[in-house]
């Protein structure tokens, strides 16, 4: 089949008049007659060059590059003559008339183009392909011609026009005015939509950062630092910081109305840089007054704004571990004479302090890791030197005084507090146990305490005792807690023997003068040692000793035992002017009392040598009788030859009466022993922290081996720097290390 050629200049018009239609009849547009008709009438346009017959695509094809590059320049030429029409509708506005038309002739052009396209669909599948990959000059896809005749024509002519008015908009809306949103989000689509003009590879974005974000962004500098003057000049920096916060917030709802979101980091960082970065001085002067005021949402504001610059945090951190250092030490100092004698204000004292600030990290600065961590170093320093600690002339008050508080709460008394409190009460002291460096003190302290609880059975429940070695165990690993979990082992076991022990004396028909129990407890794992004296127990109690190691080396062949009687404790019958009471006395105290039924008076010596009671041991059970009023003296007290006698005046409200009391000296003593015993731990940790650290090394320089036995025993208590180098000197005397040869810093394991 052969097709005549078509006559451009005659056919054209008809193609103009329809798409003329359709841009002036956006709602009605063209008939779907006259829609096919008029897409046939621009393909045969393309298809037209010759008479004779088309025997392939090929040649086809190549008819449509020569016909396509006129029916091309006369679809340019009519876009061209259009948008001049449009640019005189709008050439004579400013300010919103202009963005107003502009904003509708762009609308309905762009609309327009949508159909145009498909009407030249055939022109975008063949000709202004191969155009472009030959770069026989500049061509575009139909659509994006449109843009490009509309940018070149419509935009550029009125581009400052169009920005300024904008930037009027935006200026007047930080003044406080109302403004048409939509009206300024279709005139920022605009900027961007005439992006894609731009050629392969380069950014959509172009014009709207080139033509307009850069000109936003430096009024914007220009107003936020004006603004920021006059503030300043006018209001206090809380109120400045609400007004900047304000602005802030302004300038990200404008993105999300109006500008394109790439805009927001940019935009964000300008505010910042404006109204924070250049006022730092000025805010990190005032953190302190508002830390020390408890301003938390002036606080809570000011961390909002210096988190988004970079460093911007670090100053106030260094404030805060300052501010919280000073209160803690501050509020130690108004009570040190009170919480050096009573454990339960050192430790509320010290979490008043921390849970201050422990509210102010996790409210106001969102629990930023430099904030939590500057808590805690500062909580570290005043909690493990204080004035309490300067008092007592020692750095192991801490530990010891939180021990005793705990031994506080899980000791029996009408002033316990209920489960749930009590359970809060230990998560709070926990807190503390962690900002403690000699835990080995708090260890050894509550062990002992631990050991009296539950031989004298004055736990305020098991459970109570389980939840807080569980927290324990939980903080410092297995090791640490299995003794402490072991008493309870022991305990349970002593229950379970004493049942078989009455069990035994029954059904061997003995009957023993007195109730009698005993606690076989495990000596490697109860913080007990034998007293350094002799004592020789009254008839009774020898006797149901007696019977109780038979029957323990009859179940136990092998095993030995060994008498705590500085921690046995029992109760007596006595009568005072027709009334009866019940003492609760230790055993030495027993002994004593009982050698009252033989005679009135006694002399010191000859209770010693009845009771082979050391003197020491002697003068302080003596004391406890005569301040409980039981005994009386003649002359001074604990002075050889003095005479002791029963009370006969004694009185008391009470029937059962406590005489088994400790006296401040005992307890100071008892502090100092546990306190050498620590001591002497430590050097043997020391030693076997070095051993097994040049074991593993074989040689170390002096600096690398005291690092490794700090980092190694800082889990348990600071090493003293002299204690390390006494413990090398003890293991080189032992030949376990030795210098090496011209090499005093160097040491050599020996194996």
């Amino acid at each position: 089949m052969s097709r005549k050629a078509i006559d451009i200049n005659k056919t054209w018009p008809k193609v103009e008049n329809a798409i003329t239609s359709i841009m002036n009849s956006l709602n009605t547009g063209l008939s779907g007659e006259a829609w096919m008709k008029t897409y046939t009438m621009v393909y045969d346009l393309c298809m037209r060059g010759s008479n004779k017959p088309q025997r392939s695509s090929r040649r086809r094809n190549r008819g449509a590059e020569v016909s396509g590059k006129p029916v091309y320049e006369k679809l340019q030429d009519f876009l061209q003559r259009r948008v001049k029409s449009l640019f005189k509708k709008c050439a004579d506005k400013i300010d919103e008339p202009l963005l107003q038309s502009f904003t509708n002739e762009w609308n309905n052009y762009v609309t327009a183009a949508r159909f145009i396209k498909f009407l030249f669909s055939y022109l975008d599948r063949h000709f202004i392909p191969r155009m472009i990959s030959s770069q026989q000059g500049k061509y575009y896809d139909v659509y994006t011609l449109h843009l490009v005749i509309f940018h070149k024509i419509m935009y550029l002519p009125l581009k400052n026009k169009i920005i300024n008015a904008v930037l009027r908009f935006i200026s007047n809306e930080r003044n406080g005015e109302h403004v048409d949103r939509s009206l300024l989000k279709k005139t920022t689509e605009i900027f961007v939509s005439l992006g894609h003009t731009k050629q392969p590879n380069e950014g959509s974005l172009e014009i709207y950062q080139k033509d307009f974000e850069k000109q936003f962004y430096k009024e914007t500098d220009i107003f936020y630092e004006r603004e920021s003057n006059k503030f300043l000049s006018e209001i206090n920096v809380s109120e400045y910081m609400i007004k900047a916060e304000a602005r802030i917030d302004e300038e990200l709802a404008r993105v999300n109305h109006y500008l394109h979101h790439s805009t927001e980091k940019s935009l964000l960082k300008k505010c910042v840089e404006v109204l924070v970065t250049r006022r730092l001085q000025l805010l990190w002067r005032e953190f302190e007054q508002l830390v020390k005021d408890d301003k938390t949402e002036d606080l809570q504001r000011m961390y909002k704004l210096l988190n988004r610059i970079e460093n911007g945090l670090q100053p106030l951190v260094e404030t805060l571990e300052k501010h919280i250092l000073a209160k803690g030490l501050e509020k130690l100092t108004e009570v040190k004479t009170t919480a050096s004698k009573n454990p339960r204000v050192y430790v509320e004292t010290i979490l008043g302090v921390y849970q201050k600030y422990y509210d102010v990290v996790q409210n106001s600065f969102r629990k930023h890791p430099d904030f939590v961590k500057a808590l805690d170093k500062a909580c570290r320093r005043f909690i493990n030197k204080n004035a309490v600690t300067d008092l007592s002339k020692t750095s192991s008050t801490s530990p010891e005084l939180v021990a005793r508080f705990c031994d506080v709460l899980l000791k029996k008394s009408s002033k316990n507090p209920e489960e749930t409190e009590l359970v809060n009460t230990l998560d709070k002291i926990m807190v503390v146990f962690k900002y403690l460096e000699d835990k080995d003190v708090f260890q050894k302290f509550y062990s002992k305490m631990l050991a009296k609880r539950l031989i004298y059975k004055t736990s305020v429940s098991e459970d109570a005792e389980g939840t807080m070695i569980g927290k324990l165990k939980a903080a410092c690993g297995y090791e640490w807690s299995s003794k402490l979990q072991r008493m309870f082992t022991d305990i349970t076991v002593s229950r379970e023997m004493n049942e078989t022990f009455k069990n035994h004396i029954v059904q061997k028909s003995i009957k023993l003068e007195i109730d009698f129990e005993v606690m076989v407890l495990a000596i490697g794992f109860w913080p007990l040692s034998v007293p350094n004296t002799k004592f020789v127990l009254p008839s009774l109690l020898e006797n149901c000793v007696l019977r109780f190691r038979k029957f323990y080396n009859e179940h136990h062949n092998g095993r030995k035992l060994s008498w705590l009687n500085q921690l046995s404790r029992g109760e007596l019958n006595s009568k005072f002017k027709n009334k009866r009471y019940i003492f609760l006395v230790s055993t030495y105290q027993m002994g004593v009392l009982l050698m009252f039924n033989e005679q009135a008076e006694i002399k010191f010596e000859e209770m010693q040598q009845h009771l082979q009671l050391s003197p020491e041991f002697l003068e302080g059970v003596l004391a406890t009788l005569i301040k409980t009023k039981v005994l009386r003296a003649k002359g001074k007290v604990h002075q050889p030859g003095n005479t002791y006698k029963i009370n006969s005046r004694y009185s008391s409200e009470r029937a059962r009466v406590q005489l088994n009391i400790s006296m401040a000296i005992q307890k100071k003593q008892e502090s100092n022993v546990t306190h050498r015993q620590i001591e002497e731990e430590r050097k043997m940790l020391i030693q076997a922290a070095i051993v097994r650290i040049m074991k593993a090394r074989k040689t170390s320089d002096h600096k690398t081996l005291m690092t490794e036995v700090i980092s190694q025993l800082t889990s348990r208590f600071r090493p003293n720097i002299k204690t390390i180098k006494k413990c090398i000197d003890l293991l080189i005397d032992k030949e376990y290390l030795e210098r090496a040869d011209g090499k005093n810093n160097v040491y050599n394991y020996l194996a």
